[in-house]
């Protein structure tokens, strides 16, 4: 049996599905997931108090088992039932593995006991990579709503690039600004530099947080289309990034899946080689970044 605990917004928690359906697929094990961090109404690392993070794989079909009170038999609070841990673990029948780094981990599979309990992000393609086609089957947006379908249209038939500004906590939040910073100016110049050599009449796509400030100062792009947040589901963003030609992405894994999931066969994919301002977590991200995407 195999247990992940989900936390996070959207993003996080895809790649903690794509990791764990992975293992299972690898392993033919049972597959549950424990959303003891959003019923304890646990808030983001970074969180200030003012919005508590959800679950949000209901954005897709996906066929999904729920553990309940997980941490009770995996968190023992007494020594005896700690040391029964311990045994579980030396007998090969139960054991908790934490992420210990951003990269990914190839020896994932050999930490598995008969129950395992998951705790982290594993943001890496690496571990999902050679079941993409199942994932990208699983990861079908659930779009029962008004959707702007004039946009969608627009978006399919134009040579369109999707351009995602990330702010919001990263420019609010000190904590959070010293670990992840934000993407410049100077890299999205770059970007647009590179994508107007490769491609002719692009139609750029601005997806943000903060759409007042990108309105403000990315006035230099010609044929822009600044795509307003509106009361949809935040997913449709996502989605609507995904039908585009090609991306240019934050340090975010909401951009970086709608990338992920973007099925043109000759797209560009730019993200930025700062994922983190913190310069220990940036040299571990290389496994975030599919070795076919560019990075500037």
């Amino acid at each position: 049996m195999i247990i992940v605990e989900l936390n996070g917004g959207l993003g996080n928690q895809m790649f903690q599905y794509a990791f764990a359906r992975s293992i299972q697929l690898d392993t033919n094990s049972e597959l549950f997931f424990d959303l003891n961090q959003f019923e304890n109404k646990a808030t983001d690392f970074f969180n200030t108090g003012k919005s508590i993070r959800r679950f949000e794989l209901d954005s897709f079909n996906l066929k999904i088992n729920f553990l309940k009170d997980a941490h009770r038999t995996f968190f023992p609070k007494s020594l005896f039932k700690r040391f029964i841990l311990k045994f579980y673990k030396f007998l090969n029948i139960k054991s908790i593995v934490f992420e210990s780094s951003t990269k990914h981990d190839a020896s994932i599979l050999k930490k598995i006991k008969h129950q395992t309990y998951f705790i982290g992000h594993w943001q890496s393609p690496k571990y999902f990579s050679k079941y993409k086609s199942i994932l990208v089957q699983e990861f079908q947006f659930l779009l029962k709503f008004n959707r702007d379908i004039e946009l969608e249209n627009h978006i399919m038939n134009s040579n369109s690039v999707s351009i995602h500004i990330r702010r919001g906590d990263y420019v609010s939040n000190n904590e959070a600004n010293k670990v992840h910073g934000i993407s410049t100016l100077e890299y999205y110049k770059s970007a647009t530099d590179l994508l107007n050599i490769k491609y002719n009449n692009i139609c750029w796509y601005i997806f943000s947080d903060d759409i007042h400030w990108c309105r403000a100062n990315f006035m230099w792009l010609q044929n822009i289309v600044f795509v307003s947040p509106n009361l949809l589901p935040s997913h449709y963003d996502m989605y609507l990034m995904s039908l585009c030609n090609h991306n240019i992405i934050a340090n975010s894994t909401f951009s970086w899946w709608g990338a992920w999931l973007n099925q043109n066969e000759n797209k560009t994919v730019i993200a930025p080689k700062n994922w983190y301002a913190d310069l220990q977590l940036n040299s571990q991200s290389s496994d975030l970044i599919p070795t076919e995407w560019i990075r500037l």
